[in-house]
């Protein structure tokens, strides 16, 4: 990849891609002694307290203490050098070990603080550090909402209007609401718009609105709760593909330009934790929604180099009309557009709104298999 000054150099070793894992979940995890329970920072082979090979990540916790604060005012990164002067802390952690981060507001030796795992511009996990108690936000690469603009598919359901109004009251500056007859109603920030995701020509009438898109929101989805080998299976999966994967594509294709010439912007894919497991009940969705998934995942590593960040919402069951015959518990769609915004905010790379989902990832990250085999027995009805 050739060297691009607007992003931070990328860290490609495996401790930094493991600490990007954790970042991305917006989490701090580290290298963990399974026999002696010691924190081992920076990571080895070995534990450096009883030199057992069994160490494990781990969620820890970022409270400590900062030892020392030092200005930096030249870097030998072109990124770096025209951002200076910038403050690094060497904080100690209660939980024991001791790491360098970047200082988030004022910070002094003695003063308890807390450290976070942030993803930076480039994608890559960074220590971010500050003092105790202190509520300001923490900066984060493509985070910003307000004054943005921001557009949001499938606007006119359950939960596009709940989107729309948690960016709303997040002071988005401009908030095209999209759908395919676009009779949304225009208040405030609201301005709607016309746009059917399966029809190439209505995303091209568009393009000038486009242009000026910040934040893109790909939340419009079908689902026909067909398996894959029902009656009507072909016809549902061919509708769901169109609007979950290929109308999906076609809005990010024509967003990503200007995003790129700015080198800068937010896309959000809004799918589902049955991404990452089949449930035959609606396999058909399902498979729809895996391949979301992994567009998500392309998209975000060929518009990493230009700066531009691709976030995967992934909820589990949520109260909406297209989810009507799936037994509760479910998420109400506020709750998911809330926590969609938070991991905005919070700079977070994947998100899985309510315990459903994260009960699920966490089951689905232990044995995957044995989640695939109890799934398999929610089958939809015989032909």
């Amino acid at each position: 990849m050739r060297k691009r000054p607007h992003l931070p150099p990328a860290g490609r070793g495996p401790e930094a891609l493991r600490l990007t894992s954790a970042a991305a979940r917006g989490e701090l995890r580290l290298p963990v002694c399974t026999a002696c329970g010691h924190i081992q920072y920076p990571s080895g082979e070995f534990c450096s307290a009883c030199l057992s090979d069994g160490l494990e990540w781990r969620v820890v916790s970022g409270v400590g203490r900062c030892l020392a604060t030092t200005r930096l005012h030249r870097s030998s990164a072109e990124y770096f050098d025209r951002r200076m002067p910038c403050d690094i802390a060497t904080v100690r952690l209660d939980a024991g070990p001791t790491v360098a981060a970047h200082v988030e507001g004022e910070m002094a030796p003695g003063d308890g603080i807390e450290l976070h795992l942030r993803l930076d511009a480039a994608g890559q996990a960074v220590f971010r550090a500050r003092r105790q108690g202190d509520e300001k936000a923490m900066s984060v690469p493509n985070g910003e909402i307000a004054g943005r603009c921001v557009l949001v598919t499938g606007a006119n359901g359950g939960i596009g209007r709940a989107l729309v109004a948690a960016f709303a009251e997040a002071g988005a500056g401009r908030i095209l609401a999209a759908s395919r007859d676009g009779g949304i109603a225009a208040a405030g920030p609201i301005t709607p718009l016309t746009l059917d995701l399966t029809r190439p020509e209505t995303i091209a009438a568009a393009a000038d609105a486009l242009a000026g898109v910040e934040i893109l929101v790909n939340n419009a989805g079908r689902n026909f709760n067909e398996g894959l080998l029902a009656a009507g299976a072909m016809a549902a999966a061919e509708a769901e593909i169109q609007v979950n994967y290929l109308g999906t594509l076609r809005l990010i294709r024509a967003v990503a330009p200007a995003m790129k010439r700015r080198n800068v912007g937010l896309i959000v894919n809004l799918s589902t934790i049955l991404a990452h497991v089949n449930l035959p009940l609606m396999g058909s969705y399902c498979a729809s929604k895996a391949a979301l998934h992994s567009l998500t995942q392309g998209v975000r590593a060929e518009l990493a180099p230009w700066g531009v960040r691709v976030m995967g919402v992934y909820p589990g069951a949520v109260d909406t009309a297209m989810s009507a015959d799936f037994p509760p518990p479910k998420m109400s769609p506020a709750a998911v557009a809330r926590e969609t915004v938070g991991a905005i905010l919070d700079g977070r790379e994947d998100c899985y709104p309510g315990d459903m989902a994260g009960e699920l990832r966490a089951r689905l990250d232990e044995d995957a298999k044995a989640v695939e085999r109890e799934l398999a027995g929610y089958l939809p009805e015989a032909d």
